[in-house]
């Protein structure tokens, strides 16, 4: 279960995120970017809180992404946490931890 906390700061908004990123985490993500207001600039993804992630959570965090660039937004994701940092490294087929994020 993730949890997803949206706060408002001028031009960006910042989403952190708590709990596993799995496949049930698609319809909190994809709310918290449909709900940005016109007129913000960046977008800032906190994943401190998120100790795992499966594919499918990858998969819900590349489409936040996508959804973010299509309106605009510039995205930067923080906090990644050791587990989805790997997840993210063996999926992209890149040896080794840090390497995919760093």
């Amino acid at each position: 279960m993730i949890t997803v906390d949206v706060q408002h700061r001028g031009g960006t908004v910042l989403l952190s995120a708590t709990g596993e990123l799995d496949e049930d985490a698609g319809e909190p993500l994809h709310a918290a970017v449909d709900g940005i207001p016109a007129g913000v600039r960046d977008l800032l993804v906190d994943l401190h809180g998120v100790p795992a992630m499966d594919r499918d959570g990858l998969l819900h965090l590349l489409d936040v992404h996508r959804r973010a660039e299509r309106r605009g937004l510039r995205v930067l994701v923080t906090g990644w946490q050791p587990q989805p940092q790997q997840c993210m490294a063996d999926i992209a087929g890149f040896p080794g931890t840090r390497t995919a994020t760093g």
